[in-house]
């Protein structure tokens, strides 16, 4: 639900700012914070031409929340796992 929400929220941030100015340092700073959080939001910059807001940009921002989602049940999995194996389960 985390990476849904973390997508989500970079989803509406691409829908309300003004993506035709140039980003000043705060933008560009969210933006970096964003690609690390949710690093499947790179697998779209061959589609940059897709507006946001639209049904097609909708559908795009979807399989990027549910590859984030992927990413972190993975990640999750991966730690658990180590944390029983040093617990001796």
């Amino acid at each position: 639900m985390f990476a849904l929400a973390i997508t989500a929220l970079i989803y509406a941030a691409n829908c309300l700012w003004p993506y035709t100015e140039t980003a000043s340092w705060g933008e560009t700073f969210i933006g970096v914070i964003s690609t690390v959080l949710c690093p499947p939001g790179l697998l779209i910059v061959p589609f940059i031409d897709i507006e946001p807001f639209t049904i097609s940009g909708a559908f795009l921002w979807l399989i990027v929340g549910l590859l984030n989602s992927a990413l972190y049940a993975t990640i999750g999995t991966i730690i658990m796992g180590v944390r029983r194996k040093s617990d001796g389960f």
